[in-house]
């Protein structure tokens, strides 16, 4: 296991008392070392305790953050639960730190070391040069740790049970990839990129590229369809107390209010 890197930092509760929203979008931080799926359970159970709500309510969320990563991730409250795909279709924003040199099975920190290779001989200019390879419409093929599903059943559940997984490369869109900061082994990139695209293979690629391998050691989305961080309104993923949630639930701009059932 290799340590993770983190750098991001994004805060929020607030106390004002409003009226219980009947539907909505909560744009959350999610803090690294949490899953996306309990953070979603969490808010969940602590808006059926409240009285206004049914024990049916729906709640989701509109695309995994991996274990290992912070940043933004969008709940959909109620009939906000349809609209998800919609609402966050469209470019989404990372910021991350490939580390050269070691590979892991997942791809992250917290996964098995597979590989190591030498990473001093490659310079700025290399890396620039891969990234102009790797933008634009490229094939990408997922981490076999992943949500992706075969069969109805998520590939990295597959994996774990020893099953051989050969996930086929697919087109994805990537519109920037900037290096902001060049310190070996570490690389520090800000990108914005379309639906479907994995950070953690394009630190795969990238390292590939370069004449050795890599790991994503930090990830952050900062961005997803029409939230964005840094956002001092977001909710922190460590406090999803119930004024705190019900103070942050909001439509889109321009919606109306919902009266759909649930």
């Amino acid at each position: 296991m290799v340590a993770a890197r983190r750098s991001c930092s994004m805060v929020a509760a607030r106390t004002s008392l409003r009226p219980v929203p009947t539907s909505g979008f909560l744009p959350i931080y999610k803090a690294p070392g949490t899953l996306s799926a309990d953070v979603c359970a969490r808010v969940k159970r602590t808006l059926r305790r409240h009285g206004d709500y049914p024990s049916k309510l729906k709640v989701g969320h509109g695309g995994t953050l991996d274990y290992f990563a912070e940043g933004l991730l969008v709940l959909g409250i109620g009939p906000a639960t349809k609209r998800l795909t919609s609402v966050l279709h469209g470019p989404k924003r990372y910021r991350c730190i490939a580390t050269l040199g070691t590979s892991t099975d997942t791809l992250d920190p917290h996964g098995k070391v597979v590989e190591t290779m030498p990473f001093e001989h490659v310079t700025k200019d290399a890396v620039q040069d891969a990234l102009t390879r790797l933008t634009g419409t490229v094939w990408q093929v997922p981490p076999q740790y992943s949500a992706l599903k075969i069969g109805g059943v998520r590939c990295s559940d597959r994996v774990r049970k020893g099953e051989a997984v050969d996930l086929p490369a697919r087109q994805v869109e990537v519109h920037r990839l900037e290096l902001v900061q060049f310190r070996l082994p570490d690389i520090h990139f800000d990108i914005r990129c379309g639906p479907g695209f994995y950070v953690r293979s394009f630190v795969r690629d990238l390292g590939a590229a370069v004449g050795s391998c890599a790991f994503t050691s930090h990830l952050c989305r900062m961005e997803c369809g029409p939230f964005a961080l840094p956002d001092p309104t977001v909710l922190n993923s460590n406090d999803v107390e119930l004024q705190a949630i019900l103070d942050s639930i909001r439509p889109l701009p321009g919606d109306a209010p919902c009266d759909t059932p649930w």
